[in-house]
């Protein structure tokens, strides 16, 4: 959007924007004068948020983020501003009003409000003795709700009206609110806020007692519970020691491990001995084998080598082999074989004796050695029976150490739980004690630092600065309003904005005229001194030099849309033309829209048309009316006589160039008219007799998307095209 185009439609359009906003300013000015005073009554009360007065007890952490101790007041603002806070000054205010006891006078009136009943039966209903007094809890049956609540609203004391009059908010920062009620009565927001404080100070109170009541019996049931867990945990620990005789576990465990030690000792003393008993039964088994084998090698040798048992023993081999010779018949031979055996065996014998006699000191010697060898077996038995015994019991007390280290863990856990669950016991037990003890103290967190004073004159209504507020906002948003018409307007209203939209250079623009049944011999002899018509006269002239300036003689006039003035601003050129004494001849063209020809000028026989041409309603005319004494004698127009035939189909057998330079022999300039480019082919067919092309574009025409063919045919004219001209323009326009 161009900004010189909106800050021009503001010049425009300034005086509407001023009147807006007296308007504004004046009927706001009106309005505040009219309404009713106002009064303000307001008070302070002390949260005890930041600066608590009351008992206090010892908390973990006594610093507070600054969030805590805005989410604190947050929520307390909101917390007094509830429903049941408002339904507790709702009543009061009822009660003050409604009470026929009461000697003071009302602050409002109450009418006939409905037909469920009259104002005597609303007052007894308020009066009524279970009527609650702070409306803290809901006492009220559902029937009595919907009366007490279409009470509250007859006389504007519903939740939704106080919420309206009613103001809390914090201090700065500091511990204090500020309540404030405004009424069209001062007795009336004086009585509010007092009411109002005296009730959420009560119902703080209440809501505190029931918050701690919760918290204590909240923690004495986590007590319970904890005590419960404690005893449960202590229980099994006692179970499960009595279960595996677990008296000492500690002591168990060290003596375990020394039982370990001392017996690992013994095994490995045994071990070391196996290998030496071994050793020394293997050295004594050798000697006893030595003495045995020289023992019988000395008893064979005694009686095997002795020459008398060898010699018998020849003889008895030699007799048996006669023997066996003879046949085995010879008793004689077998008697001395018998003879010599007993002889051998007595001999035998004798030897043997002698050889035992020689072998006891042998025997003796190896019979230390086989007492010697049994003693050192007994002591490997006795070794090795040890070692046994040893890695059994010492399996059996790695497996009670097992065990015990298993019990160990165990118990370990149990304990452990043990003592955090004492820990959280003990924790829960103190704060327990904390809250009961908090449960005890008298004091509040609210309290009235300032009670309401009355006040002695109404609020100030500041109704100068509202009207002057309202006056501005008016023409801001006026303005506002403007700068969006003038954002989505397309239309080509100035110049710049034609240029801009359709890409062609632009050679002029006119302004509308306000008045019909325009005479142009008033205009141009100087009769009309107005504004516009001085204004229409300078542009006309304008566009009278740039087209004797270009050079051409034939000018083609065509716009992209009907009804844009072509027909009207040809003319207009044409007498302009004339006050320079140039001829210029105008030939209607248009066959849409023959408004041209109703100013014909010329003989039928001058006609390059031909006559009864059909026209666009499917009759015929054979002339047109003239309008004599509107044109100059040098300015002619050639009529035609409508019809659906383009100009090359209307100029079928005629050489048109060459009666266009006839007809340049004749006249200074000659004037075409095409109908619109977005309809008709007309101009097309008609640009190629002319040397120059003008466009028309009306200043409240806009440039959408069927224009653009139209514009991309126009600007392939290139040099040909000589420029565009704003028609319909308001005077003045940039």
């Amino acid at each position: 959007m161009d900004i010189r185009y909106f800050l021009h439609l503001l010049w425009r359009k300034k005086w509407i924007i001023v009147g807006i906003s007296i308007l504004s300013a004046v009927t706001a000015f009106i309005l505040m004068g009219r309404m009713p005073d106002h009064y303000k009554s307001n008070a302070i009360l002390s949260t005890g948020i930041i600066e608590f007065k009351g008992a206090k007890l010892s908390q973990d952490n006594p610093f507070f983020q600054q969030f805590q101790v805005d989410n604190a007041f947050d929520n307390l603002i909101e917390g007094i501003q509830s429903r049941s806070a408002l339904q507790a000054l709702t009543k009061a205010l009822l009660a003050h009003d409604l009470d026929t006891n009461n000697s003071t006078q009302p602050f409002r009136q109450l009418t006939e409000i409905s037909d469920n009943g009259s104002v005597e039966e609303f007052a007894s209903f308020v009066n009524l003795p279970d009527f609650p007094s702070t409306l803290l809890k809901d006492s009220l049956s559902r029937d009595e709700m919907v009366t007490f609540n279409q009470l509250a609203k007859s006389l504007d004391y519903d939740y939704e009206s106080l919420r309206k009059n009613l103001t809390v908010s914090r201090i700065g920062k500091t511990d204090y609110l500020k309540i404030e009620f405004t009424s069209e009565n001062p007795e009336l927001s004086h009585y509010a806020v007092n009411a109002y404080c005296e009730r959420i100070v009560e119902l703080d109170r209440n809501n505190q007692n029931t918050e701690e009541n919760t918290t204590v019996n909240f923690y004495q049931s986590l007590v319970k519970e904890k005590k419960l867990e404690l005893d449960t945990i202590t229980k099994k620990l006692n179970f499960y020691n009595a279960n595996q005789n677990l008296v000492n576990l500690e002591e168990q465990a060290k003596s375990t491990v020394s039982q370990l030690r001392e017996l690992e000792l013994l095994r490995e003393q045994y071990n070391k001995e196996i290998p030496a008993l071994e050793a020394n039964i293997n050295n004594l088994n050798h000697y006893i084998k030595q003495t045995a084998r020289i023992n019988a090698d000395n008893y064979a040798s005694s009686i095997f080598l002795n020459e008398d048992v060898k010699e018998i023993s020849d003889q008895i081999i030699r007799l048996k082999e006669a023997y066996v010779a003879g046949g085995q018949t010879d008793a004689n031979l077998e008697s001395q074989i018998t003879q010599l055996r007993e002889k051998r065996q007595g001999l035998i014998n004798r030897v043997a004796n002698n050889q035992t006699k020689d072998a006891d000191e042998v025997v003796k010697r190896n019979r230390e050695l086989l007492d010697k060898r049994l003693e050192k077996e007994l002591e490997l038995n006795t070794a090795r029976e040890g070692v046994q015994s040893l890695d059994k019991e010492i399996s059996r007390l790695k497996a009670r150490q097992k065990s015990l280290v298993s019990n160990d863990a165990y118990v370990g856990n149990l304990e452990q739980q043990i003592e955090i669950v004492r820990k959280e016991y003990f924790d829960l037990v103190n704060k327990l004690q904390d809250a009961e003890q908090a449960s005890k103290k008298k004091d509040t967190r609210l309290s009235i630092l300032e009670p309401a004073q009355l006040p002695d004159k109404p609020e100030p209504n500041h109704k100068s600065l509202i009207a002057a507020f309202s006056g501005a906002s008016s023409g801001l948003l006026a303005t506002l309003f403007l700068f969006v018409v003038a954002f989505f307007d397309q239309s080509v209203s100035s110049p710049m904005r034609l240029q801009q939209n359709t890409g062609l250079p632009v050679t002029g623009y006119v302004n509308k005229l306000k008045f019909k049944g325009f005479d142009f011999n008033a205009l141009f002899s100087g009769q009309k001194q107005d504004a516009d018509s001085q204004f229409f006269l300078e542009s006309i002239r304008k566009l009278r030099y740039d087209l004797e300036s270009s050079g051409g003689k034939t000018f083609l006039f065509t716009s992209l849309q009907a009804q844009e003035g072509k027909s009207f601003l040809t003319l207009a050129l044409a007498y302009a033309m004339s006050l320079s004494q140039k001829r210029v001849l105008i030939i209607d063209t248009n066959f849409r829209n023959n408004s041209l020809s109703t100013y014909g000028t010329l003989d039928e026989d001058q006609h390059i048309f031909e006559h009864g041409m059909p026209n666009a309603n499917g009759s015929s005319k054979n002339s047109l009316p003239a309008i004599p004494g509107y044109l100059p004698k040098t300015v002619q127009v050639m009529p035609n006589f409508g019809g659906n035939l383009s100009p090359n189909e209307a100029l079928v057998g005629k050489d048109f160039i060459r009666l266009l330079y006839d007809y340049q022999q004749q006249y200074d300039y000659i004037f075409l008219e095409g109908p619109a480019l977005n309809q008709f082919a007309d101009t097309r067919e008609l640009a190629i007799y002319a040397d120059k092309v003008y466009g028309v574009f009306a200043a409240q025409s806009s440039i959408e998307n069927k224009d653009m063919e139209g514009l991309t045919w126009l600007k392939t004219l290139e040099n040909k095209y000589q420029g565009s001209i704003l028609n319909k323009t308001r005077t003045g326009t940039l």
